[in-house]
């Protein structure tokens, strides 16, 4: 979780990309997941964390002008909604994106798989 977290604040303050949230997890998932599972809680938290951070940070410095904003433009009567919902669109997309990595690996490295042409019918004896 930690590798993620940390590759994507790297590249979130280097690079002015935002869709670093999905690229980092997506390969997280293709290379170091153990499980589907795994793969999404590591995505989504890491994400989720690192932009919960952002928002607060963004709420108690001076861009806080701006997260009035934002609210106000969305129709939210609190800021902390807009932190919830923040979150929950990082986390969200984070995990699916790690989950879709680690499914892409195992198509890819699928053991013992044989072509369906050469598929044994018991029919045939």
């Amino acid at each position: 979780m930690w590798i993620t977290f940390l590759s994507v604040l790297i590249l979130q303050l280097l690079t002015p990309f935002w869709w670093w949230i999905i690229i980092i997890p997506y390969l997280y998932g293709a290379i170091g997941a153990r499980s589907g599972w795994h793969a999404f809680r590591t995505g989504a938290f890491s994400v989720g964390l690192l932009w919960l951070l952002a928002a607060v940070f963004f709420l108690f410095t001076d861009a806080q002008i701006i997260v009035t904003r934002v609210a106000n433009m969305v129709e939210f009567l609190s800021r902390p909604l807009l932190l919830v919902l923040t979150t929950a669109i990082g986390l969200i997309c984070a995990g699916c994106s790690s989950l879709s990595g680690y499914y892409f690996s195992k198509i890819i490295r699928r053991p013992n798989a044989k072509p369906r042409d050469k598929l044994e019918s018991p029919v045939e004896q």
